[in-house]
Parts: C-alpha cells; structure tokens; sequence
C-alpha cells in the first residue's frame, strides 16, 4: 500500500538547486504559465464539458498552500499527461476532497513489455491481471504528498523493472498541486521551492 508519506523519502548529499536530477509534469510556474494553459489540462477541461454531469475541471489558487493547483471533481473527470521519463519516483502532491481519487500509470518494463497500473483509495488490496495492476493507495484528510517509486512497484507486481514511464492521469475527486518525477527521493527541503510541500 503507497501512503502519504510527511519528509519526501530519504537525504541525499546536497540540495537541488535546479530540475538536473527532477522531471515536471506539474506544476506550471516552472515554465512560466498557468495550469489551464497545459494542452493536457485543456483538452481535459473539454472533454468534462462534453462528459457534462458532475464532471469538472477548474485551475485556480489554492489560499491554503498559496499555489496554483487543479481540481478535479466527478466520478469520469480526468487529466492525463503525456511523458516519457526514466526517473523512477513518481511524486503527487494532492488533496482528497471526496470520497475516492486514483493515479493510473502506463509505463514500459525493461523486457519491452507495456504495463499499467491503477493506484487507488478506493481499494485496499493489490490485484495482478497480466499486464495490469489494481493497487491500494492510502490518503489522509487535507494534503498529501506521496513519492512511490515506480521501478520497485514494478518489480514487485510484474517481476520487471521499470525501463520508462509514458503516461500519468490523474482521476477525480481530488485538487494536484505538484506532479513530478526524482531520480531518487529527496527530502522536501532539498527541493527547488516551486516543488517543495512545505512553504519555507
């Protein structure tokens, strides 16, 4: 079970000063822009309108953390980012705001074999079907920040090893803050503040 975890993972020598050892999906103050700019936020903000209902997707300010963030509401509101990153830690900083929220993750192993995996509260025990993996994900009330380190959960649902990630969504109901790939995991204060959990 992944669960939010309060310091960022383990020290490394040294702070990062810079993204050399970090891979951004989220957020879009490092590029200068604003969440709803993102193609992959955009095109999931249109797709909620044609969904209708309850589905929603908004960017906005969070005065709490005093960042830019999305929420995502309904049971089909989904954002889903494009990638291909190496680094093995995928870090989300997220706040549960209804009952249920997941990660879906696409990912190619180091046999050349595609894998996904769906990390989700809803569930509270792991199920392996092939090429598919349904894993428990522990929240707490307000803001998480969760680090899992994807070549270990790929080792141990599939036997392989994690060769690249392709894709990471985000399902509601939750607000994302941060969303970012680490070589390793570093402890909050050792990240470039843009990334950081807790202000400083």
């Amino acid at each position: 079970m992944f669960e939010a975890d309060d310091n960022g993972g383990n020290l490394a020598n040294g702070d990062i000063t810079d993204n050399t050892l970090v891979d951004l999906v989220l957020p879009a103050q490092s590029i200068g822009g604003e969440y709803a700019d993102l193609q992959a936020v955009s095109a999931a903000m249109r797709e909620c309108e044609l969904l209708g209902g309850d589905n929603e997707i908004s960017a906005y300010d969070d005065e709490e953390l005093g960042v830019q963030m999305l929420e995502i509401l309904g049971e089909s509101a989904r954002v889903a980012f494009p990638c291909y990153c190496v680094r093995p830690i995928l870090c989300a900083h997220l706040k549960m705001i209804d009952r249920f929220c997941s990660i879906d993750v696409d990912l190619l192993d180091d046999t050349g074999q595609h894998r996904s995996m769906n990390l989700s509260n809803h569930r509270s025990v792991a199920t392996i079907d092939g090429a598919y993996a349904d894993l428990p994900m522990q929240l707490t009330s307000g803001w998480n920040h969760l680090a899992i380190d994807l070549n270990l959960v790929t080792r141990t649902a599939f036997g392989t090893g994690l060769s690249a990630t392709c894709q990471v969504a985000v399902n509601g109901s939750c607000r994302v803050a941060k969303l970012f790939f680490e070589q390793e995991a570093y402890a909050d204060a050792q990240l470039p503040g843009h990334l950081q959990a807790l202000s400083t």
